[in-house]
């Protein structure tokens, strides 16, 4: 994620024939953003930048993307039309369809890209992983398999295969192929909660936390990122700090059930502890 737009720069509404492309495509980062902030963008002229609009909205959506903005990425996606979208853009889409948890139209469009890339390992590793964690394991195990058999010394390859094995109960093995991408995707939120998830589950709870709490740090608008720290926190007694990070991944899961009902546990434990100290402050102490 190189490149932070701020959200209002999302408004393709000022693009003019005056705009620097040379500038704008080629040269500085910041010369984009300075574009898209200061208005010399007027989208009622789109004749210069057509040509390069898969370019400038994948960078926008890019920025969005690392700022947790995932809709507004989104939707400046679909600006570029489909017969554009080069196949860089239409995987952000993907990633960002999956952030969102879309995962009936990550799982179209992967598919139509599928189709025009029939030889691509990595998108079919990208489809295992999909239909692994979106409720369908036994195609999800299928796929993967032929893709071990071609790139399973591959980290992403590694780590959707682990996932899968945890999804089935193999813990063990799940570990193994999670450590191997974990070595080589060290700063990979996604690979460090796949490992986290399998420490937790072996008892390793200590284990879990120090990775989950990488995660939440490489990543902080992954939602269920924060969701797993803030159940591990509580499995641990660490109330104070659940409620914190449990706030934190309900701005991003408004509508989560187990989120509002941890967050409901939580504040009735620290609450009871609270008058439990101010029960303790209130007792006379006993003097000789």
């Amino acid at each position: 994620m190189a490149l932070v737009v701020p959200a209002y720069a999302v408004d393709l509404q000022n693009i003019s024939p005056e705009t620097d492309l040379t500038a704008l495509l080629y040269q500085d980062e910041n010369y984009l953003i300075d574009t898209f902030e200061s208005g010399r963008l007027d989208s009622r002229n789109l004749t210069e930048i057509t040509p390069h609009l898969d370019y400038i909205c994948r960078n926008l959506a890019l920025g969005l993307s690392a700022r947790g903005e995932y809709e507004k990425a989104s939707e400046v996606l679909e600006l570029v039309p489909s017969e554009s979208l080069s196949r860089e853009s239409a995987i952000l889409r993907i990633f960002i369809l999956c952030r969102l948890s879309d995962y009936d139209s990550a799982i179209e469009y992967l598919n139509e890209l599928r189709v025009r890339y029939p030889d691509d390992v990595t998108l079919d590793n990208a489809m295992a992983y999909i239909l692994g964690i979106s409720g369908y394991p036994n195609e999800a195990k299928r796929i993967q398999k032929r893709v071990m058999k071609l790139a399973g010394d591959h980290a992403p390859s590694q780590d959707t295969w682990g996932v899968i094995l945890t999804f089935e109960g193999d813990l063990k093995q799940a570990e193994w192929y999670l450590k191997k991408a974990y070595d080589s995707l060290p700063d990979d939120a996604e690979v460090q909660i796949h490992l986290a998830r399998v420490y937790s589950e072996l008892g390793r709870k200590n284990d879990a936390q120090d990775l989950y709490q990488q995660a939440v740090s490489t990543d902080p608008f992954f939602g269920p990122g924060q969701k797993e720290y803030a159940r591990i926190l509580m499995d641990l007694g660490r109330y104070q700090e659940a409620a914190g990070v449990i706030r934190k991944a309900i701005r991003l899961m408004p509508e989560d059930p187990d989120l509002i009902e941890w967050e409901q546990e939580v504040d009735s434990i620290l609450l009871s502890w609270h008058v439990k100290q101010e029960e303790e402050a209130k007792r006379p102490h006993l003097t000789r």
